[in-house]
């Protein structure tokens, strides 16, 4: 942590904000964000009706508490990977993009941010509270927030409402004890994510959310012919043995075969697609041999990828070809 050149002192920025002519609360809004953070709000629409918003932010050298009551906005914000960024919704869901997927950040739940730019979108009035506290001020070792990370966790109440009051009592005070303020905000976050820790976190979120979160993951990467078991284990936090248990059965290798088959099976019904290859489309769908493709959909639909396509364009042309109805 950096070392002052003189005695600490909060800085406090409140913001109550609404509707003026050209939005210009709202560039006043971030113009003071930029000065202390490198995150980015704004409304979600310019011609939504809802623009009013009451704000509060502490910042303390590398320690920081906010707490908003927002209309629909987007937030684009930048996490470092020095610090561990807590974020509670109440109200109405996020949607929050991680990367190139998708995950839905649930009123009354916790997200734990990892390193990187996360982009969020809420689409009704809600509440968000976020803590920010350096990693090496926490008595949690960071392996231990690994699994958590970018997952939407249940909170409870009693937390939930602490964050919060934490927060705006903060923001109202101003004139709080910098050093005691940064021990507080500290000993919150260590007692948040302790409680978090202490329910088992693969169990935070259900098999079946789980399951559905890493599906979501591969129907991304299909086309990724050297995706491994290793890496899809790794970018959920979770050993290979407990990816395989929440697949069962036939595990994630059949799964991953599943879909690339109906993936093929699509661009193969796609008209577009005509003047594409059977060798292409394959690779495109995620297979390395042609071969073991063809097999593999022959096998699953009864034809094989020249003939599925053959019959899909004569059943196009026959329907081309049908006089209109009278009607």
């Amino acid at each position: 942590m950096s070392q002052p050149d003189g005695p600490l002192r909060p800085l406090v920025q409140r913001h109550t904000l609404g509707w003026t002519p050209g939005g210009s609360a709202w560039t006043q809004f971030q113009h003071e964000l930029d000065k202390i953070d490198t995150t980015s709000v704004s409304l979600a629409s310019p011609h939504q009706a809802d623009h009013h918003a009451d704000v509060g932010v502490v910042r303390i050298d590398e320690f920081a508490i906010a707490h908003g009551e927002l209309p629909s906005v987007r937030v684009l914000k930048e996490e470092l990977g020095e610090t561990a960024a807590l974020y509670l919704r109440e109200g109405t869901p996020w949607t929050v993009r991680n990367g190139r997927t998708d995950f839905t950040h649930h009123h009354g739940e916790l997200v734990v941010a990892g390193a990187g730019t996360h982009e969020a979108l809420s689409h009704e009035r809600g509440r968000t509270t976020g803590l920010w506290v350096p990693l090496d001020r926490l008595t949690v070792p960071y392996r231990e927030l690994r699994p958590m990370l970018m997952q939407s966790v249940p909170l409870d109440t009693s937390l939930r409402r602490l964050l919060s009051v934490s927060a705006t009592e903060l923001a109202r005070s101003g004139e709080s004890d910098a050093v005691g303020a940064m021990h507080y905000l500290s000993g919150l976050a260590d007692l948040v994510l302790r409680s978090l820790l202490g329910r088992d976190p693969d169990h935070a979120l259900t098999r079946d959310a789980r399951r559905e979160q890493i599906m979501e993951y591969l129907d991304n990467r299909l086309s990724d012919t050297g995706l491994t078991v290793d890496e899809v284990a790794g970018a959920h936090h979770i050993s290979r043995t407990k990816l395989y248990e929440i697949f069962g059965g036939d595990g994630i290798a059949s799964y991953l075969r599943g879909a690339r088959l109906d993936r093929a099976k699509a661009m193969l019904l796609d008209a577009r697609r005509a003047h594409e290859t059977i060798g292409s489309i394959s690779r495109q769908a995620g297979f390395t041999n042609q071969s073991h493709f063809t097999r593999a959909f022959t096998k699953e639909f009864g034809a094989s990828p020249g003939d599925f396509r053959a019959a899909a364009a004569e059943m196009r042309r026959r329907r081309d070809e049908q006089p209109p109805q009278d009607g």
